[in-house]
């Protein structure tokens, strides 16, 4: 893990004076730059290699004195010596360096100065001298694992992380292992790859243990990736005295992530260059916010269209949550100013709200709002401890309050429900790692303690309330998936008409304010068209003389009765007090109309089975209907037509019950 500030400021104090009077790049240029490393916690030889070979556009061969694959160029000269035919000798080197071995920054020095270029903007470079190297070792945040990004919507590293992941599945999948152990095999390879980037493992761990430890071949892969899933799900506490001593230097993550054991997939030697491949990729560049959706779409990119998880940029989502809450609690946070006990009122505020994405996809909305939270939250510790890293560099843990369990998801699709709960923890991590620059203090949340609520569900099906309480619920956003009336199929307008459904049942239980709330939920749907659809819907029997009813909801039962050996049951989705009378009401959920022989059948082998369970009830107290035609169905008295179908259809399902394989 990344040393503190603090910690870092020290060494960087000692490195200048132990160097202060150094002049010979031959003499002593690589023990200068190994120490250099060591200002920030890492090792050299883990990262970087000294004089690599490679060819100048002039055709000779060139030595470069260190390079960090990916990362850093380093050009070291003499004292006195010129920073800018140093800098011009660099730059030589490229033209021999393939794609990914491209520095992002670019340092030269002559022990005296240092100057530092970072090839990615268009910023000048940072010159200093060696005695003020303490003052600057932010700018060098990369090597000690801190990365401050700015991301960009369709980012060129995105887009070849997503690529690079997509190559790997697809040559998994060819090979037979699919499914759920492909999608969570995907899951935790996407969290070491961030992890070795970002401070959560050492600097290029994972990397070093399928380069170094696995044979070329790949045929070991799957067994020691098998082996680092247990470890990180282990306690450093509990391990076994005799593990190897490359996996025990990971650290316990927790979080559920490893604690599924999965089949061990087979790879071969294309498959394990391929998550080489992937692993040479700066990871610290890569949104967490939009990645998931990206890999996505790179996956399956008509099914993911299909089933509504697609790309919403950065700059949409923002214009989305601003006027929702956040744009609310800027101006708050503005008038608040630096009154301490406001601050801290706000703070508890900002820890106590609860979001609600039904619809999230990969979670990208999620990941974004929690990543604005805490950077609100950010600005509140710095207006309550102004002094920053001078004094308190020990109360980061106990100070930082929001947390990803702050958040909620309903997603239909497993892998990307998965996703969504990754983004966020890393997301959580990138957070942590502001919080740490801030205040001089490395700031981790490892193990893992607290994790967001995703749930891999049926959003028109399954109970919201289930998933976060109402009354505990602050706001509910996403961008949910929209399929034309005419393009559904007959499940799927089944759960719009059960989510209408839903409304209609609350205006039955709760009267006025129950329209109100059915409202609110059918003007929240996004998309026109089923927004339109929902509410015609909803204000069709808020003017029926149903909705005059004066109804008092009591407990619904599953009743069952048999014919034969046939089990028949019957649950109404109403049950309620009407003139001292039971009334039971059955809604029709299915995306066409219902014809009256279909209703007067339901409401016969209702009534049917109510009897069976010596319920003294009329035909005429069950009723049905209809949400799609807008129809009503009242009971009527059993046929005897009736009950001889039901046993002509028990005899039937008896008599070909053998010949079922089970």
């Amino acid at each position: 893990m990344p040393l503190s500030w603090n910690e870092i400021k020290d060494r960087a104090l000692r490195f200048s004076r132990e160097w202060a009077n150094e002049s010979s790049e031959d003499a002593e240029a690589q023990t200068f730059l190994n120490g250099f490393f060591e200002v920030f916690g890492v090792t050299r030889r883990r990262l970087a290699t000294f004089e690599k070979k490679v060819k100048k556009i002039d055709g000779r061969d060139g030595y470069i004195d260190l390079l960090w694959k990916g990362k850093l160029l380093v050009e070291q000269k003499s004292r006195g010596k010129d920073l800018d035919r140093a800098h011009a000798q660099a730059r030589d080197y490229f033209h021999g360096l393939t794609d990914a071995e491209l520095p992002r920054y670019l340092l030269v020095s002559d022990f005296a100065r240092f100057r530092l270029y970072d090839l990615e903007g268009d910023a000048p470079p940072l010159e200093f001298a060696l005695k003020d190297l303490h003052k600057h070792v932010r700018a060098f945040g990369f090597i000690a694992g801190y990365q401050a990004r700015t991301f960009k919507d369709e980012d060129p590293v995105n887009i070849e992380a997503a690529e690079r992941m997509g190559k790997l599945h697809d040559a998994l999948k060819a090979a037979g292992y699919a499914g759920h152990d492909l999608e969570v095999l995907l899951v935790r390879l996407l969290f070491c790859l961030f992890a070795e980037d970002t401070g959560i493992f050492e600097t290029a761990a994972f990397h070093d243990l399928i380069a170094q430890r696995t044979a070329p071949d790949g045929a070991d892969l799957g067994l020691w990736l098998g082996q680092l899933f247990q470890t990180l799900n282990k306690d450093v506490s509990q391990r076994q005295t005799t593990l190897d001593a490359q996996l025990a230097e990971f650290p316990y993550v927790n979080g559920k992530l490893f604690a599924e054991s999965i089949s061990l997939a087979a790879f071969d030697a294309k498959m394990r260059a391929l998550l080489l491949d992937a692993s040479a990729l700066n990871w610290s560049l890569i949104s967490p916010a939009i990645f998931g959706a990206m890999f996505q779409s790179v996956m399956d990119a008509k099914a993911r269209r299909n089933l509504g998880a697609h790309y919403t940029s950065e700059k949409n989502i923002l214009k989305l949550i601003g006027p929702l809450f956040l744009d609310d609690l800027k101006a708050e946070l503005q008038r608040i100013g630096n009154s301490d006990g406001r601050l801290r009122a706000f703070h508890a505020k900002l820890a106590d709200l609860r979001f609600l994405d039904p619809a999230c996809g990969c979670g990208n909305f999620l990941v974004i709002a929690y990543r604005e939270l805490r950077l609100l939250e950010l600005e509140v510790l710095r207006r309550l401890h102004p002094e920053g890293e001078s004094s308190r560099a020990l109360w980061v843990s106990e100070e930082v309050q929001v947390d990803v369990d702050q958040f909620y998801g309903i997603e239909l699709e497993e892998f990307p429900a998965q996703i969504a709960q990754v983004a966020l923890w890393l997301m959580d991590h990138q957070m942590n790692m502001l919080v740490s620059e801030a205040f001089g203090n490395y700031f981790a949340r490892l193990p893992l303690k607290k994790s967001p609520t995703i749930v891999n569900d049926n959003a028109l099906r399954v109970d919201w309330n289930a998933v976060v309480p109402r009354e505990r619920l602050n706001y509910i956003l996403g961008n949910p998936p929209f399929i034309g009336h005419h393009l559904q199929t007959p499940e799927q307008k089944a759960d719009m008409l059960a989510a209408i459904g839903d409304a209609i049942r609350d205006v039955m239980k709760r009267g006025f304010a129950g329209i109100i709330d059915a409202r609110a939920k059918m003007a929240g749907i996004a998309q026109e068209t089923r927004r339109r659809n929902s509410s015609r819907v909803l204000e069709s029997y808020v003017a029926s003389p149903h909705a005059k009813r004066r109804l008092k909801i009591i407990p619904t039962h599953r009743y069952q009765a048999h014919a034969r050996d046939l089990e028949i049951r019957f649950s109404p989705h109403v049950a309620a007090m009407e003139n001292d009378e039971t009334c039971y009401i059955y809604f029709h959920e299915k995306g066409e109309q219902c014809d009256s022989e279909e209703a007067r059948l339901t409401l016969e082998f209702g009534y049917w089975v109510l009897k069976q369970n010596g319920a003294a009830v009329r035909p005429d107290q069950l009723e049905l209907i209809d949400l799609f035609g807008g129809k009503h169905f009242q009971g009527q008295p059993i046929r005897p037509q009736t009950l001889r179908m039901l046993d002509e259809l028990a005899r039937q399902i008896e008599s070909q019950w053998p010949t079922i394989e089970p």
